[in-house]
């Protein structure tokens, strides 16, 4: 009797026990709906870049002084960033100066006496002497050029030599200087053949102007005053080529690259320096080709990440590009991407060039909407839903959203803000099941 009377509590215990628990209220967190500003984004990574670099070039041939500027330093707009040894041209000028000055002593004794033959032979002996110095010259850069070559491939050799550990560092010191005076020479020789072509072209014009005006001295005044306005006119060119001597910077910036260290002689277009306008800072990024179908310029853009240590910035979409490119994903996912540019104002913020930022381009905001967290809502047989808690128990709620993004979602029609929301519905809660939310919301 007692057996049973046993088995029986037992029986009525599991049953009471079976009772509780599928009688017993889940408890989930939830949450109200409530009015917020809702943003559809497109988010992407993008990076710093300078929108105005220029590169400071040599204007004219020359040697250029040493620049003291090293990478990182600050300039001015005008500041002058370099200089050219103006030594030759000034002697030129002097040079031609003095030759006008001769030339109208030579118009003042026009009416006084015609050319002698001592003057005629001066002036043929001029041209053949300047011609014999030009022809100098050419020979002699020919050399140079010669030489340049045998020590370039001797410079190579001990190069090489000395990689290998075959020759001495002093070797290779001596090869690397013959190399370099060479160079050096056959820059000076260039201008040596420069100077003697003008020489000659001046003394041919002076024997030209003696012989054409033997006979004809009225003649012979306009050809003195024609050698004048020639002289002028290479007097004024060499003057421009003296005002580019002192080398200036076009904007305000910062040094980012330079490219020599020591005085040098150097052809026109030779790079200098490469300066930037920190202002002209900009982002570029790589939008998703799917993605910029709803971007437009001047669209507003949320600035992020740790570059800016914490703050938050807003710019504006600048630019888009109008072609696509291929590209290879962190996943190694090949991706037809389309690249975008970001304007802002970089004043306060002081990002340097080439730094990663994090971007939100903002397609569409609502403000003042009814919203729920995004993880609230999920598709139910190809309808958004979500689970509300209705009498202790879970109900499913049919609902049309507006914008959504990762953080939130626009409730359109089915909640209102006394509804209440299970926040993160999962897989195992099911509508009929008792609930209870874990705090009062």
């Amino acid at each position: 009797m007692k057996r049973w009377l046993g088995i029986g509590l037992l029986v009525v215990l599991v049953g009471a026990g079976w009772v509780w628990v599928e009688t017993r209220p889940l408890v989930v967190e939830t949450c109200r709906p409530g009015p917020g500003t809702v943003q559809e984004y497109v988010a992407e990574d993008g990076k710093t870049r300078l929108d105005e670099e220029y590169v400071i070039t040599m204007p004219i041939n020359g040697r250029v002084r040493r620049i003291e500027l090293d990478e990182g330093d600050r300039v001015t707009s005008g500041q002058m960033v370099a200089s050219i040894d103006d030594f030759a041209l000034r002697r030129e000028i002097e040079k031609l100066g003095a030759k006008i000055e001769e030339t109208k002593s030579w118009i003042e004794g026009v009416d006084k006496a015609k050319p002698k033959r001592e003057e005629i032979e001066a002036a043929r002996l001029n041209v053949a002497r300047a011609q014999l110095a030009l022809e100098t010259c050419r020979r002699e850069t020919s050399v140079t050029q010669i030489n340049l070559a045998e020590a370039e491939r001797e410079f190579r050799r001990m190069k090489n030599l000395l990689a290998d550990g075959v020759v001495q560092q002093a070797q290779y010191d001596e090869a690397k200087r013959a190399y370099d005076t060479s160079r050096e020479r056959l820059d000076t020789c260039g201008l040596a053949e420069e100077t003697s072509s003008r020489a000659l072209e001046i003394a041919r014009l002076d024997y030209d102007r003696i012989q054409r005006s033997v006979d004809d001295n009225e003649y012979q005044r306009g050809v003195y005053q024609a050698q004048i306005n020639q002289i002028k006119a290479q007097i004024a060119l060499l003057r421009d080529d003296l005002s580019k001597t002192e080398i200036r910077a076009p904007v305000g910036g910062v040094v980012l690259e330079k490219y020599l260290e020591d005085e040098q002689v150097l052809m026109a277009g030779a790079p200098l320096l490469k300066i930037a306008d920190m202002e002209s800072i900009e982002i570029e990024a790589d939008i998703l080709s799917e993605e910029v179908t709803g971007l437009e310029p001047g669209q507003r853009v949320g600035i992020t990440g740790k570059a800016l240590g914490g703050r938050t910035a807003e710019g504006r979409l600048k630019r888009i590009y109008p072609g696509g490119f291929k590209k290879i994903s962190a996943l190694g996912i090949e991706q037809q991407r389309v690249k975008v540019i970001v304007g802002f104002d970089n004043r306060d913020l002081g990002l340097r060039p080439y730094v990663s930022v994090d971007l939100r381009i903002i397609v569409d905001e609502h403000k003042g909407v009814l919203t729920v967290p995004e993880q609230a809502v999920f598709k139910s047989s190809d309808t958004w839903s979500v689970l509300v808690i209705e009498d202790s128990r879970l109900a499913l709620r049919e609902i049309e959203i507006g914008l959504r993004n990762d953080e939130v979602a626009e409730i359109v029609r089915g909640l209102t803000e006394d509804d209440l929301v299970v926040a993160e519905p999962t897989n195992d809660l099911q509508p009929g099941q008792r609930a209870r939310p874990a705090a009062s919301p």
